[in-house]
């Protein structure tokens, strides 16, 4: 057999081979893309593929699912794409997903469920979510985001004046649910018990997170000796204590600013490391949570490494972060 007869039979077999090439589906409102809607792209997707939502405000009456599918979806530029849920439904529901599901870069508005208004995650769920900007969402638990026997990963969010009416403005977390927390800042959230988070028989790792303004910063309940709260800024309680503790509950709470808190800036379980400190934001009434140049949270302070979701974004501040910038704030996201 000759050389170009051997290379005829190769393409041959390349040809009749099927591709597992994953797919890009692209949504675009205004009907440029393949679709119009982002559960129409999602549910035309298969596990690995990309669904590219383009900037837009992309109103929602369901939650958005994935159908156990492990598929990519996030905004084409960073916080150009709005889910607007009309204070009618949760935005996005993940149930059993594995790893390779995420959903990236999004702004969630005006979320509303039962659980969860902003994001609801049950059923073993291994989803990763980073980059959102949670706003104004409300739930009876968990206004930002609800999980519940869920290893969830969240890295990167803001989670902005979210309420729950029972527990969890921002982030609850329930029974079996390892999930982690990283680089998250949660402000302005409220609730009966645990406005920023409550923590409930699970042990998540809440790490580089910055918390404040809150009704209450942590309340941890239930078995969740294996809880870690490290280096994160829990900050402008308006009541409670930094970190509270219920039935036994023993976290770790290390490398954390614990500061501005009604109700005491002491911690429960294990401490380590913490400070209680202004943070000194660079521009709190423009939503700019970056440091100062001469925050305690910034490496060499009040620990060697960084603490909260944001680094050095200004010089020196000669004045703390008053608390009476939130209503000037919020206005404008209503």
């Amino acid at each position: 057999m000759g050389r170009a007869t051997v290379w005829v039979a190769a393409l041959g077999l390349l040809a009749g081979a099927s591709c597992a090439c994953a797919d890009t589906i692209y949504v675009d409102a205004g009907g440029g893309g393949d679709y119009t809607t982002i559960q129409a792209g999602v549910d035309a997707a298969a596990s690995g593929d990309t669904v590219v939502v383009a900037n837009g405000t992309y109103t929602i009456s369901s939650p958005i699912t994935f159908g156990g599918k492990e598929v990519m979806l996030r905004a084409e530029f960073s916080r150009g794409a709005v889910i607007d849920c009309q204070n009618a439904t949760q935005a996005v529901r993940f149930s059993g997903e594995g790893a390779g599901a995420r959903l990236l870069g999004f702004i969630i508005v005006g979320g509303s469920a039962t659980y969860g208004g902003g994001i609801y995650c049950d059923g073993g769920t291994l989803a990763t979510i980073s980059d959102c900007y949670i706003v104004n969402c409300t739930a009876v638990l968990g206004g930002g985001i609800y999980a519940y026997q869920s290893n969830v990963t969240v890295t990167a969010c803001d989670i902005m004046w979210c309420s729950a009416t029972e527990a969890g403005g921002g982030v609850y977390s329930y029974w079996g649910a390892d999930a982690s927390f990283v680089g998250l800042t949660i402000g302005g959230c409220s609730a009966p018990a645990g406005g920023g988070m409550y923590l409930w028989g699970s042990s998540p790792m809440v790490h580089l997170c910055t918390i404040y303004r809150n009704t209450d910063a942590v309340w941890v309940r239930g078995n969740t000796a294996g809880l870690t709260v490290m280096q994160s800024i829990l900050a402008f309680s308006s009541v409670g204590k930094g970190v509270s503790c219920e039935e036994g509950a023993t976290p770790y709470v290390g490398f954390c600013d614990v500061y501005g808190n009604a109700g005491g800036d002491d911690v429960c379980g294990t401490s380590y490391g913490n400070g209680s400190e202004d943070p000194r934001f660079c521009g709190i009434d423009t939503g700019d949570v970056t440091l100062c140049a001469n925050s305690p949270c910034l490496p060499g302070g009040i620990s060697m490494a960084l603490i909260g979701a944001r680094g050095e974004g200004c010089g020196a501040c000669s004045a703390p972060v008053t608390p009476s910038s939130w209503g000037v704030l919020k206005a404008l996201y209503r």
